[in-house]
């Protein structure tokens, strides 16, 4: 059923498409495919459009044809979906990471293991590009390893998929993560034993430690931030402890947990901040509240 609205659609001013942020007027794509001729004349009149946090590209795209300013911007989430298309991100644009390879399917990084002149060294990191959250990740450690590994990576991973493995850094157990929030960063360490350091895995968040090494990974988001939009991710990185110097980037996410944020609630105070500021700087009245 169309929902009706009581402003005339030349007067639409904030349109959110965010299931939690109230504009002017809001719609919902949930389980859309397409816009309807409504939601179309909406976006078009509108001042501006709030997406929702993982936002369908029929619906960006619309907004980009009508030229509207839009929050959280999409393109960098289009550009970065997976970690060969990361590994790709950081490399054209010079941000520091973690020395990589990447293979066209496992049987070609096994071959390049079994030389002597394997470029890597041992111990390595092996990825998948659809891995997430330590799922699809595996350390290394020699030849012998990886061979009594191999049957769990072979599981997780089909015949002609592409392979990214990684020099092992020595972090010893520490990842920093940097939310952005449009202007504001907020970072934090996940703290964990073993080489795979993931919240889902165990971790623990530690807000106050190495505050120099923090600096440096702000800096560094910073940095890129002032070349490339980065509206709302969340940005992990790590040190070689051994020697600390630049923060190596790992990977983007944009659809990441709450916990080292407040919680929800915590997660949606920032957001709501956010969306107020980048209204505020279009000049932009900033009346936008959560739904819940």
């Amino acid at each position: 059923m169309q929902t009706r609205f009581s402003l005339p659609l030349s007067q639409m001013g904030i349109v959110s498409f965010h299931p939690l942020i109230k504009g002017k007027v809001n719609s919902s794509v949930a389980g859309k495919s397409v816009l309807t001729s409504r939601q179309l004349r909406l976006i078009k009149n509108a001042d501006a459009v709030i997406l929702p946090e993982i936002c369908p590209k029929f619906l960006y795209y619309a907004v980009q044809e009508f030229q509207k300013p839009c929050f959280p911007d999409q393109r960098i989430r289009y550009e970065c979906q997976d970690k060969l298309s990361q590994i790709r991100f950081f490399e054209v644009n010079r941000i520091p990471h973690p020395k990589t390879l990447i293979f066209p399917d496992l049987h070609s990084l096994m071959e390049s293991t079994g030389k002597n002149s394997w470029e890597l060294g041992f111990p390595f990191v092996i990825k998948l590009p659809w891995s997430h959250e330590g799922d699809g990740i595996f350390v290394i450690e020699d030849k012998d390893a990886f061979t009594i590994q191999l049957p769990q990576i072979q599981k997780k991973i089909s015949k002609d998929e592409a392979v990214i493995a990684q020099k092992f850094v020595p972090t010893k157990g520490y990842v920093l993560r940097v939310v952005v929030f449009y202007d504001k960063l907020v970072p934090y360490w996940k703290v964990g034993k073993g080489p795979i350091i993931s919240i889902s895995k165990g971790a623990k968040v530690m807000r106050d430690l190495f505050p120099e090494l923090k600096e440096k990974g702000m800096d560094s988001v910073k940095e890129v931030k002032s070349k490339i939009r980065v509206d709302l991710a969340a940005l992990d990185m790590i040190f070689d402890m051994e020697r600390p110097t630049l923060p190596l980037w790992l990977e983007l996410n944009f659809s990441f947990g709450r916990r080292g944020l407040g919680g929800r609630r915590g997660f949606y105070d920032l957001l709501l901040r956010a969306v107020k500021t980048w209204l505020q700087d279009l000049a932009l009245d900033p009346q936008v509240t959560l739904l819940a």
